[in-house]
């Protein structure tokens, strides 16, 4: 893999996949923290659909890349940053699959707020069990990767499964697959 590569084919393979990005963006103006460099490219795709064509062009063109959520609790270096970054705020489906007989099954984007989906399943939905998230920053992705937890409230006590990619393959584990611990998950050992 490599951060060398033709960013004019790359914008243009983003604007024809109605892909959003920005050059050089700052992350002192926008990062949660205010503090980092400039990203030489910063991509937000907004569906899955997106995702899987980003990460394909990726792999093909033997482009290395860092993924993020919201840039709330990651801490960069200054100065220019060439690895292509993907954000997947854009990515924050909250959406019913089922919900009957006392039981709910959502789909969530690794983007969406940890606060929006607090709010979603307490208010919307009349459950109980993520009260103690609400104040937690960041996204899904986010806090499935660290098992963020507060107030006795986990963002994986009620998880399913989760899709996600390894090593630019697509592949979806069950909660018991994924070795949740203190502030831990099996994604800290994977090397995209």
């Amino acid at each position: 893999m490599d951060i060398n590569y033709d960013k004019k084919k790359l914008s243009n393979f983003l604007e024809k996949n109605k892909i959003s990005y920005t050059l050089n963006f700052d992350l002192i103006k926008n990062s949660w923290i205010k503090a980092g460099g400039i990203f030489d490219i910063y991509i937000q795709p907004d569906d899955f659909v997106k995702i899987s064509l980003l990460i394909d062009y990726f792999k093909e063109n033997k482009i290395y890349y860092y993924t993020v959520g919201n840039i709330s609790n990651i801490l960069f270096r200054d100065g220019k940053i060439l690895t292509p970054i993907i954000n997947l705020k854009k990515y924050s489906i909250i959406e019913e699959q089922f919900n009957k007989n006392n039981s709910v099954l959502l789909k969530i984007g690794a983007g969406a707020n940890i606060f929006k989906y607090s709010n979603y399943v307490s208010q919307k939905l009349s459950c109980k069990g993520v009260e103690g998230l609400v104040g937690i920053p960041g996204s899904i992705g986010g806090g499935i990767f660290m098992n963020a937890s507060s107030y006795e409230s986990a963002v994986t006590d009620f998880l399913k499964e989760v899709r996600f990619y390894d090593n630019n393959i697509l592949v979806t584990k069950s909660k018991k697959d994924l070795d949740f611990s203190w502030r831990k998950s099996v994604f800290h050992d994977l090397k995209s």
